[in-house]
């Protein structure tokens, strides 16, 4: 498996988000994260350039 595909295989792994967790946009490590769904075509530039940042 190349690393991309790691990349996006974990991407898609399902997680539970607690409640509170999830309303105030926490994750464990406490920093606040940015959910970009891959599958919605409007955000392909944004996943196109996640791949070549991780580069």
């Amino acid at each position: 498996m190349s690393y991309v595909n790691v990349i996006m295989y974990g991407a898609v792994l399902p997680s539970y988000h607690s409640k509170k967790d999830s309303d105030k946009g926490i994750n464990k490590g406490g920093k606040e994260q940015e959910v970009v769904k891959a599958d919605d075509p409007r955000n392909r530039e944004r996943v196109r350039k996640f791949l070549d940042e991780i580069e």
